[in-house]
């Protein structure tokens, strides 16, 4: 195999292995810079860290942690290769339902 093939397997290899993020719906518990509570629409609490590049999202617009308040509807995208890191929070309070997702 020459190493033009070889790299282009491994880039195909990587691109192939994408995973379809992971959400989680429920209602805010509290929110800080780097963790986020939240109970899900079973009723469990989860405590989860948030990414330093985390999108956070109130009603379509960028908003700050801050803006996010104890009860709003969340839904959360998990990151891939760590099922407690938040890569997005997406609050709803005024809309009735979340955007699309993935």
């Amino acid at each position: 195999m020459s190493t033009e093939t070889k790299k282009k397997s491994e880039r195909t290899e990587v691109v192939t292995g994408k995973q379809t993020p992971q959400t989680h719906e429920g209602k805010l518990v509290s929110i800080a810079s780097s963790k986020l509570a939240m109970t899900n629409t079973k009723g469990e609490e989860l405590t989860l860290s948030i990414a330093k590049d985390a999108k956070l999202n109130c009603d379509g617009e960028t908003c700050k942690s801050s803006d996010m308040k104890p009860g709003t509807r969340i839904r959360v995208t998990i990151c891939n290769d760590d099922s407690t890191v938040v890569r997005s929070v997406e609050a709803i309070d005024k809309t009735s339902k979340f955007a699309e997702c993935c």
